[in-house]
């Protein structure tokens, strides 16, 4: 099997982070220039030997050419932080920040200390600057205000830091406008303070340690030296808690809007079954042989065998059991389980009425996406309903709306959002039965048509065009072939679970019990950058709160034996971590490969 990736990716990069970071920092030269002209060839110089530096350290690391831009940002910093030295100070600065501060911890996104900090700390022991920093200029408002917009990536640590500062002003009686511009408040809060290779992700942890780095070096005695060493001190206090403290579960993924939109009616019909049988006429073990002869599937994407886990539910021991029927279809690329609800509802009603003769349900809900409630369909949904084909079955469900994010059709979010129960055993021996709207469909084929399911439903797109199209198609049948029924002449054809999980096809692919989609279109463009930044997106926005970061690292360095103290099989590959990595990485892709191993 082939590892899955995203086939959209967020748009935003490190590069073009730290492109608009350098920006700032120049536009903090410019009044700093108009003083005295000197100093902007003293930026030049440095900004030149470090690049250069940090360009040599990494060839002979690396053995190719690698990206050193960020040593542009850290001369940046130190030409900032010591425009008032003479150059031999500065030079001493940037090759400390490139040598002690980055590379000697194993360069850009290993450093546990902030390179330029490193530096500017180092030179101060040697030739003291006293504060103010700058002198008063209203030329650094516009430097200032675009900062700000650097607080995304650690506004905890950094507006903290900022606040410890203003305090720490007001305690000693000379709060002013003017202070906050020439002790460079918005400087380190929105600049230094957001480096995310150096400073702790954690809300909590990063508020109370920029907090005390910004109060404590102003009330004792305000040397620009004490602030870069408070800084260090949080750097390193940061480093211990990311590496140390327990990733939280279900931190709020992302909202990823609708990314393929329906063109036109569906392609083909399911196939023709006998008539339908009275379901009172069945007894439970001839429902489930049924169920298992005719090999009805999870067609969520895990194609799990769907007789399994009913027996597993049946033989479960909890006291109440409950059937959620996963109709969020959350992937932004997928469409074909709502016009399923649409169309066949009725079919999913009586395949509910087969599991309940199965199981004696506490309840049964159908989880739909909040905005899918103003469809006709779901208006009234809790009245009792007749189902097809004048049977004299009734059932009735409950119908729950989820918020509208992706991943929210995740079953252990379904089971946390419905029933309010935190989950790291497997469902169904608790009792618990997840199915998706297709699957139920299929089981009441299988059972009250006697029919094999040997076909289904699935999202046929053109990225390009961000439309698609429900088709049934039939396993076994050629990816290509499914795809000229509605797109002809395709170049690049992808397959898989959804837009999220998507894999380049063969030219002799067939339809599996795993394909829910396929999309023709352009290969996704990942630039990686050399490193991960440590900006900590990919932790705080798993869905299933593992620790991708660092599972990525082991994959990456060979070590995958050791990835099982950091449980990759609660991976639900949903791909938010590479949708959203700004180093373009493709951590899906590696946590899927350690899932395999």
């Amino acid at each position: 099997m082939k590892a899955a990736f995203p086939l959209v990716s967020k748009g935003a990069s490190n590069e073009k982070l730290m492109a608009g970071l350098f920006l700032v920092l120049v536009l903090y030269q410019l009044p700093i220039w108009l003083n005295g002209f000197q100093t902007f060839f003293d930026f030049l110089i440095i900004s030149v030997i470090g690049l250069a530096l940090d360009t040599l350290i990494n060839f002979i690391r690396f053995k190719r050419p690698i990206c050193s831009v960020s040593a542009a940002i850290t001369a940046g910093v130190v030409s900032t932080l010591l425009h008032q030295d003479p150059l031999p100070m500065k030079l001493l600065g940037i090759t400390a920040a490139i040598l002690l501060g980055k590379h000697i911890w194993g360069g850009t996104g290993k450093n546990a200390i902030n390179p330029a900090i490193t530096g500017v700390f180092i030179v101060l022991m040697l030739y003291p600057v006293e504060m103010p920093l700058f002198s008063f200029s209203m030329l650094f408002v516009p430097a200032m205000v675009l900062s700000l917009l650097f607080l995304r990536v650690r506004p905890f640590a950094g507006l903290a830091f900022i606040v410890g500062m203003l305090v720490s002003f007001a305690a000693g009686g000379a709060f002013s406008w003017e202070k906050l511009i020439t002790h460079g408040v918005l400087f380190f809060g929105s600049v230094v303070l957001t480096d995310p290779t150096t400073v702790t992700y954690r809300p909590v942890y990063g508020a109370v340690f920029g907090f005390v780095a910004g109060l404590i070096p102003f009330l004792l005695s305000g040397d620009l030296i004490w602030v870069c060493a408070a800084i260090l001190i949080l750097n390193l206090l940061s480093r211990v808690v990311d590496e140390t403290q327990r990733t939280v579960r279900y931190h709020l993924p992302t909202r990823i809007q609708k990314l393929v939109h329906p063109k036109k009616e569906a392609v083909g019909a399911f196939g023709d079954g006998n008539p339908p049988r009275s379901l009172n006429n069945l007894t439970s073990a001839e429902i489930l042989d049924r169920i298992q002869r005719h090999k009805v599937f999870g067609m969520g994407g895990a194609a799990f065998p769907a007789e399994i886990k009913i027996k597993t539910v049946m033989a479960a021991e909890a006291a109440d059991k409950y059937l959620i029927i996963n109709g969020v279809e959350c992937d932004p690329g997928l469409m074909h389980d709502r016009w399923l609800m649409e169309h066949h509802m009725a079919e999913i009603e009586q395949g509910v009425e087969v599991l309940k003769r199965l199981i004696d349900f506490r309840s049964s809900v159908l989880a739909v996406k909040a905005k899918q409630s103003y469809n006709p369909i779901f208006r009234g949904f809790c009245d009792t309903q007749a189902s097809p084909q004048g049977s004299d079955i009734r059932t009735k469900l409950e119908l729950h709306q989820v918020p509208d994010f992706y991943p929210a059709g995740a079953e252990r979010f379904l089971i946390r959002e419905i029933l309010h129960r935190e989950l790291d055993e497997i469902p169904a021996e608790k009792g618990i039965l997840v199915l998706n709207v297709q699957t139920v469909i299929a089981i009441y084929r299988a059972v009250m048509l006697d029919q094999d399911i040997t076909s289904r439903a699935i999202t046929v797109a053109n990225l390009k065009e961000r439309t698609g199209q429900v088709v049934f198609v039939n396993l076994g049948e050629k990816v290509s072939e499914v795809v000229n029924r509605v797109y002809p002449n395709p170049t690049v054809i992808f397959t898989g679970g959804g837009l999220m999980q998507g894999i380049i096809s063969d030219d002799e692919a067939v339809i599996t019990p795993q394909v829910n989609f396929i999309a023709i279109g352009k290969i996704p463009k990942y630039k990686e950058s050399v490193q991960c930044s440590r900006c900590g997106i990919c932790l705080t926005h798993c869905p299933a709160g593992i620790n991708v970061r660092k599972l990525a690292d082991l994959a990456d360095c060979g070590r995958k034996h050791e990835a099982k103290a950091f449980h990759p099989e609660k991976c639900i590959q949903c791909g938010v971590c590479s949708f959203l990595c700004p180093a373009g990485r493709k951590l899906s892709q590696r946590c899927s490969i350690l899932l395999r191993q």
